[in-house]
């Protein structure tokens, strides 16, 4: 792992990184430098600034909106093509048995917040990286940062593992979201929550005079949202997405713009991944989901539902239908199941026919099985 050589304008000495932690003088050469080539050591210096390269995935985001706007006006070309990976060799395996071996005992734990998420960043994504190269370098490059900031490695060497292994990450993401379908979408999303962490190197980094806002540091968190959003999409509402297909004659007169479909889709990806996890038996996710329900909605959706748009009635009538299956908790009672039946009587034409899920679990008090698609 080797130094970046230009901090503040003033060159710096470049360094290589060996296995057994010692560092050696790193001369800029290409593919690799003089003494890695001489020692058979696995060579990370900086050929690209981090500064000159976005660190904002290609994330999902819907034309139109606010976050879609901000991101195009922050991309920027480095004008160099993509760096190659560092040579396959035995220095870099070891490296990388290192960095793999730094996640698994100390880094995996400290990224999550409670034991929920301890399972998943700890076991779940070291099993899953060995599927996916972005997941993969994405956990190395988090692993070098910690071993940058607890002092473990002297020196900028793990620093630029770390901007090396991002980089890297980040060209297998964004090949990785531009294919995002149901077989990928659980790895796609663990990448960007590593990502999201990894984003907050940014203020660490980043220089401050004279001082601009943390935009790109903030899209990248944005950037996570959209991923999600966008894989709740694919793997938790395909049973409810006819909800906000649009009809050319029904739906001629009905308002629509970027927002308004954002707040349809956003709350369809909730209320389909309540749905999926009542069809697992996951009976406290189902419960949890209908509780904040209504603090996770946006705003327009708010305003659709009260100017009566059937599209909205539609989706909170699954909503509300989940809820009936809580019929024996008593701040609840029939609340869902009577929302649900008046609902029904106020609807009518397609928008009767869209229904019909939601009165059937009433009656039934069971959620049907998934519509298999061929």
């Amino acid at each position: 792992m080797a130094a970046s050589g230009v901090a503040n304008g003033e060159s710096r000495v470049h360094v290589s990184l060996t296995r057994s932690g010692r560092r050696r003088q790193c001369n800029e050469a290409k593919p690799v430098c003089d003494n890695c080539e001489r020692h058979r050591a696995t060579c990370f210096y900086d050929r690209v600034s981090p500064q000159d390269i976005s660190m904002v995935p290609d994330a999902p985001f819907i034309n139109g909106t606010a976050e879609a706007r901000v991101a195009a006006a922050i991309a920027r070309s480095n004008g160099h093509p993509e760096p190659d990976d560092p040579p396959e060799t035995r220095e870099r395996r070891m490296v990388e048995v290192r960095l793999m071996h730094q996640y698994v005992t100390e880094t995996g734990s400290t990224v999550a917040i409670d034991d929920k998420t301890l399972f998943m960043f700890a076991t779940l994504v070291p099993k899953l990286a060995l599927e996916s190269d972005a997941l993969l370098y994405c956990l190395y490059s988090l692993a070098a940062l910690h071993l940058a900031v607890s002092g473990e490695e002297k020196g900028p060497a793990a620093m630029d593992a770390h901007r090396k292994y991002l980089s890297m990450a980040l060209r297998e993401h964004n090949k990785a979201l531009a294919n995002i379908c149901a077989a990928n979408a659980d790895i796609v999303c663990l990448t960007s929550s590593l990502f999201r962490v990894c984003s907050f190197t940014l203020l660490q980094e980043r220089a401050r005079h004279p001082y601009e806002p943390p935009v790109e540091w903030l899209m990248m968190n944005a950037s996570t949202s959209a991923v999600v959003q966008a894989a709740f999409r694919i793997v938790a509402g395909n049973d409810q997405s006819h909800i906000i297909a649009r009809k050319e004659g029904r739906d001629a007169e009905e308002p629509w713009d970027p927002e308004i479909q954002d707040a349809y889709e956003t709350t369809l990806s909730y209320v389909g991944g309540a749905v999926d996890a009542a069809r697992k038996g996951e009976a406290f996710e189902v419960c949890r989901r209908f509780i904040i329900f209504p603090m996770m909605v946006k705003g327009r959706f708010i305003e659709l539902v009260q100017e009566g748009r059937a599209r909205a009635t539609v989706l909170l009538a699954y909503y509300f239908a989940l809820l009936s299956l809580y019929k024996h908790v008593w701040w609840i009672g029939e609340a869902g199941a009577d929302e649900v039946r008046a609902m029904a009587k106020a609807l009518t034409g397609d928008w009767h026919d869209m229904i019909k899920w939601p009165l059937e679990v009433v009656q039934s008090g069971k959620i049907p099985p998934a519509v298999k698609k061929g």
